[in-house]
């Protein structure tokens, strides 16, 4: 039995000779409804051709490890698999190989059958090896204004310098979760995730410090992130890296806390552009100014503004399309945008103060002008009355003068 379509795993070449450790693995997304599936002898294994994806590929203890905790059961279910020797010394670049990736065990990929039936055997897929990118750890801390009140959303450019990029590539924007009571400082805020990324993996000798060398930041990502490197700083390291598993969709879909959406795509046309400059640091190979556009129209949800706006942001670098695992490159702050929330404050004090202080003051003038409206009829009125016996008296007279003289 087959995956249909069949899948596609990209996985970084790496150098003949390398023993497996633990930073040598593939991360591997299978999709499917996963909530009820047999998890007893559930295996995920490579091999070197699809010809031996058969029940001899799993004759010895199984390698893989379900990762349920970065899953989604009703879409997918992530293993994570040591890479063989054979892997290691893969050559061929951009290209899909012979090296397929077997799942056995009872799931949505094949008739679920009894459980004490034999589990069947599914060909995922090939692998796609790609010449692993170079890039430079970002310096300062970028940031990235959003927009909540007049045409939400938010759009910010990045410029990483890299080498090996692809427009598969992805610049991933993750909240960094610490206490903030006792991690008030940004400053020992970042050294935290600086130091649960380097224990993690998340900065691998692919990342570049030439703009943090003789640092504190240097010093935590030699020593993997060991607490001895963090003295005297208040705020523990995280739990785990910042640059773990991501989804390029909308998050609150999947009910997740982490914007994922924030995903940084390469500009058009840029994969190959850019001003090529000798890399230092001693690697040898050109870096490449590539640019990232982090562009979305929708608006954060509360519970996200609460999350970023509050904390320091991590930058990962995704290299493939791979979004199981980055490399931490930078870090950002995400906050109110500028002209945003201008527009925010204007609307309020129009509407709040100055509104209502127009209203007031048209209010005053249309009670004077009534005041003085009442007034003046009062004084035509008394005016009118004057007129009307003025005449009556004069009626009067005349009327008397003429009885007079007829006597």
């Amino acid at each position: 039995a087959a995956l249909r379509p069949p899948m596609e795993v990209p996985v970084p070449v790496l150098g003949g000779g390398q023993e497996a450790n633990d930073s040598h693995v593939v991360h591997i997304r299978i999709p499917g409804k996963w909530m009820s599936a047999n998890t007893s002898s559930m295996c995920v294994a490579m091999v070197e051709r699809e010809e031996l994806c058969n029940e001899c590929a799993f004759s010895d203890k199984c390698t893989s490890q379900a990762l349920w905790g970065a899953s989604d059961p009703e879409l997918f279910l992530e293993f994570k698999l040591p890479r063989p020797d054979f892997s290691l010394a893969a050559a061929g670049v951009d290209t899909v190989g012979p090296h397929a990736l077997c799942f056995r065990g009872h799931g949505p990929l094949a008739d679920q059958g009894k459980d004490d039936s034999a589990p069947p055997v599914v060909l995922l897929g090939h692998v796609r090896y790609f010449r692993p990118p170079v890039v430079r750890f970002l310096q300062g801390v970028q940031s990235i204004g959003v927009r909540t009140f007049l045409n939400p959303g938010w759009k910010q450019t990045v410029r990483l310098e890299c080498a090996n990029c692809s427009s598969e590539s992805r610049l991933v924007v993750q909240p960094i979760m610490t206490d903030i009571r006792r991690c008030r400082d940004w400053t020992q805020h970042t050294l935290a995730a600086i130091a649960a990324a380097a224990r993690d993996g998340q900065i691998p000798q692919s990342v570049d410090l030439e703009h943090h060398k003789n640092t504190k930041v240097e010093e935590i990502i030699r020593s993997h992130g060991t607490e001895a490197s963090l003295n005297p700083l208040l705020c523990k390291p995280l739990d785990r890296g910042p640059c773990g598993p991501a989804v390029w969709d909308d998050a609150s879909a999947h009910g997740g806390d982490v914007p994922s959406s924030m995903v940084g795509l390469p500009m058009a046309g840029e994969e190959a552009a850019g001003d090529e400059r000798a890399m230092g640091g001693g690697i040898g190979d050109s870096m490449t100014t590539m640019t990232f556009v982090l562009e979305s129209a929708r608006r954060l949800l509360a519970r996200e503004r609460q999350i970023l706006f509050h904390h320091r942001s991590a930058l990962c670098f995704y290299p493939a399309g791979d979004a199981s695992s980055g490399w931490l490159v930078g870090f950002a702050a995400v906050q109110m945008d500028g002209l945003d929330m201008q527009a925010f404050i204007g609307f309020v004090c129009f509407f709040g103060v100055a509104l209502p202080l127009i209203c007031l003051v048209t209010a005053l003038l249309h009670y004077s002008k009534y005041e003085r409206c009442k007034q003046h009829l009062q004084q035509l009125r008394l005016e009118f009355q004057r007129e009307q016996l003025e005449r009556e008296m004069a009626s009067r007279r005349g009327f008397g003068g003429r009885s007079s003289s007829s006597r």
